[in-house]
């Protein structure tokens, strides 16, 4: 009797299909001397790639100095395709790049008419990314962790210490980062917010309001769903409350 080789035969088969999962195409086409149809159907892999989409924060240095400074960036990902913005101590980049299937990818951060630079980087774990930049003759390297993203609108009330009922409350949150922005909405009138988000999901946000400021503090009891405290003034002189507001 022959040796039967159908389990070892199904276990190859199955690495292949999992090594180069796909689809396959059928395609149709006329063949001219004939006038007839031809159809014919193909293997069309698909390519796995990594997903780096998300908001990072942490540093980057120049060769040759002892200098670090901070990087925030947005990474937004569509298959091979990177976009997204970098923020350096104020300074604002688009971006723009590609994901190779290996991991590794480079991201071009145009500088509004100061230039570009281009980082090269890959995961090297959970949520780190790290890599160097080239910008004309400088270069150096860069090193990133993940952040939580809370970019979005929420809607909600705040209370007053000392004071009954709640109050309404809309904020528009943006973000780079670990560098939040915005807008507070109350009875008509609107702040202009800038803040920070820490890697455990806690953040604090000051609202500008012109003749004065407040200052949010605040986590996620549930996704979608922040609320904290609030004050305004001086510890001897001043406001305090609550806030709690949700994802609209």
């Amino acid at each position: 009797m022959g040796t039967r080789t159908v389990g070892s035969f199904v276990l190859l088969l199955t690495m292949f299909l999992v090594a180069f999962s796909g689809v396959f195409v059928t395609t149709s086409v006329t063949h001219a001397a004939s006038n007839s149809a031809i159809t014919y159907t193909a293997f069309a892999p698909t390519i796995s790639r990594t997903n780096i989409a998300g908001n990072y924060t942490g540093s980057y240095t120049l060769a040759g100095t002892y200098m670090v400074n901070p990087i925030d960036i947005l990474i937004t990902q569509t298959n091979a395709t990177l976009g997204g913005t970098t923020n350096e101590s104020g300074t604002i980049s688009a971006n723009t790049g590609t994901m190779s299937s290996s991991g590794n990818f480079f991201l071009v951060e145009l500088w509004n008419g100061s230039g570009n630079s281009t980082l090269s980087g890959s995961l090297v774990g959970a949520g780190h990314i790290e890599g160097t930049w080239v910008s004309g003759s400088a270069s150096g390297t860069w090193d990133v962790t993940f952040v939580p993203t809370i970019s979005g609108h929420y809607t909600g009330s705040w209370t007053q210490d000392g004071i009954s009922g709640t109050f309404p409350m809309q904020i528009q949150v943006t973000q780079v980062g670990s560098l939040l922005g915005g807008i507070t909405t109350e009875f008509g009138s609107t702040s202009n917010n800038a803040g920070r988000i820490n890697p455990d999901g806690s953040f604090d946000i000051v609202e500008n309001w012109g003749g004065g400021s407040a200052f949010l503090i605040g986590t996620f009891s549930t996704p979608g769903h922040p609320s904290g405290t609030w004050g305004s003034g001086t510890v001897s002189n001043g406001s305090s409350g609550t806030w709690d507001v949700t994802a609209s």
